[in-house]
């Protein structure tokens, strides 16, 4: 399981493929490729802010008591 600092970084790397992917074809010649590049860079765009956006809240199970 990915600790809470590695679930964060997951996704803020997410984020900055996603941003290179999407910008790359203005920058290179990717005349052929272009749409398939940029949908797959705002894809991955838009499911890393979603990542970060999401709480990652751990729940601590509760104690039984017996008594």
């Amino acid at each position: 399981m990915i600790h809470a600092a590695g679930y964060r970084s997951f996704w803020y790397f997410t984020l900055l493929v996603g941003l290179a992917l999407a910008v790359a074809p203005i920058f290179v010649q990717f005349t052929a490729l272009a749409l398939i590049v940029i949908s797959a860079g705002v894809t991955l765009t838009v499911t890393a802010l979603l990542g970060l956006r999401r709480q990652k809240r751990i729940r601590l199970p509760r104690r039984r008591t017996f008594s």
